[in-house]
Parts: C-alpha cells; sequence; structure tokens
C-alpha cells in the first residue's frame, strides 16, 4: 500500500512506565508491543530501531525490564502521537523469585488477552536457538485473540550461511503455521531488516488510523 505517512523512530519518546495493566492509559492511541525471552535482544533492537543508544535501558543482567514501558511514536505529517510502541517485560528468566515471576507473567498475560490498544505483536526470538515453550505459547494466546504478530529473528548476524539456511526453514513453517504473521531476520549491530521493519510498521500503523478515521465518521 502507499503509505500516507512515515513514522520518525527517531524522534520516539519516552511515555511512562507501568508496573501494573491497571496503570496504563485509558486513551485510543494504537500499540505496537515488543515481546520476548529476557536475553533475546529486546532493548538493544528498540534502541537500533530508534537510533537512541538510551531509550531502552540495556543490561548485562537478563530481566532489567520489570514494569511495561510505553514510548510515543511521531510521524511526518502529525504533530500529535500517532501511536505507542509498548515494551514488555522480558519472561523466561530463571533467576528472579517465584513471586516476581508470577507477577510478571500476569500483567503479560493481561495485557495480551484484554488491551483493545494493541493492534500488533512484535515477537523477538534469539535466532541461535529454537522457540522455547514460552514463546510458542505466547505465539499461540497472540493467534487466538487475531493479533496480527512478526516473528523479529534477532542477532542473525551471529549466524553462518548453514545456520540462516537452517532458520530460513523454521521461520517460514512458524509463519505458514500461525494466521497473519510475518517474519523478518534481523541484526541491531548490522543494521540487518532495520529497514524492512520500520516501513512495515508505518504500513501496519496506517492501515489501522484509516480503519479507525472512517469507523469514526458520523
Amino acid at each position: 500500500m502507499e503509505v500516507p505517512f512515515r513514522i520518525l523512530f527517531n524522534k520516539t519518546l519516552f511515555a511512562q512506565g507501568a508496573p501494573l495493566y491497571e496503570q496504563l492509559p485509558e486513551d485510543d492511541l494504537i500499540e505496537l508491543a515488543i515481546a520476548g525471552r529476557s536475553n533475546a535482544g529486546k532493548s538493544t533492537l528498540i534502541n537500533n530501531l530508534t537510533q537512541q543508544n538510551k531509550l531502552a535501558r540495556v543490561s548485562q543482567t537478563p530481566g532489567k525490564t520489570r514494569e511495561i514501558n510505553l514510548f510515543h511514536l511521531f510521524s511526518n505529517q502529525h504533530t500529535a502521537p500517532i501511536a505507542r510502541l509498548v515494551d514488555l517485560p522480558g519472561y523466561g528468566y530463571a533467576k528472579v523469585g517465584k513471586a516476581l515471576k508470577i507477577s510478571w507473567q500476569h500483567e503479560l498475560t493481561t495485557y495480551l488477552t484484554q488491551r483493545q490498544q494493541l493492534k500488533l505483536l512484535l515477537i523477538i526470538l534469539d535466532s541461535r536457538m529454537p522457540p522455547t515453550d514460552l514463546d510458542l505459547q505466547l505465539i499461540q494466546m497472540s493467534a487466538i485473540r487475531g493479533l496480527q504478530q512478526i516473528f523479529i529473528f534477532n542477532k542473525v548476524d551471529k549466524l553462518n550461511q548453514s545456520g540462516k539456511a537452517k532458520l530460513k526453514t523454521i521461520a517460514e513453517k512458524m509463519s505458514y503455521d500461525t494466521p497473519n504473521t510475518s517474519f523478518i531476520f534481523y541484526s541491531s549491530p548490522k543494521n540487518i531488516g532495520k529497514e524492512i521493519l520500520t516501513k512495515q510498521l508505518s504500513e501496519i500503523t496506517a492501515q489501522y488510523l484509516i480503519h479507525k478515521e472512517e469507523t469514526d465518521l458520523p
């Protein structure tokens, strides 16, 4: 489709952190959420996507994101935010207490199953290892709700040619088996996949905004 605007990812601003689902804003801004295992490179990808090295906190300790972080997205045609980028707490990190792990799981599940503003889920997967049971549960939960998903296979620069060929087979099967999905190979250090991802996010956001404007007409 011809996109009427493009998202200016380098203008992305931190909006708020919400430890609890109930603390999320109640406006009608559409949300593009990012989820993934605690060591999948979520924060690094966000910083690479937005060209801001300190927007999302990168830590050597997996599991540092302990709340739902919201960022405002702007376009070249709007002065107000057009959407939110939502950084969800990483999952699958073993070195946190059981109570905290259960709390994170509850907030993540509630967000994915109830948040009406959520229109797209980006699932960050480490390309060097197969998807975990938690990854697959997340994908299935989102598919049941009918969410559009993009599987982002991160850190592809660390694979040799044989590894890339195997990954392509895995990615194609996952996308084929799950409705309303696509996949991207990504590397922050090499900027692989960045241009494709930014274009897709602008297109998807435009589709939802156009639909919203049409349904809001009297």
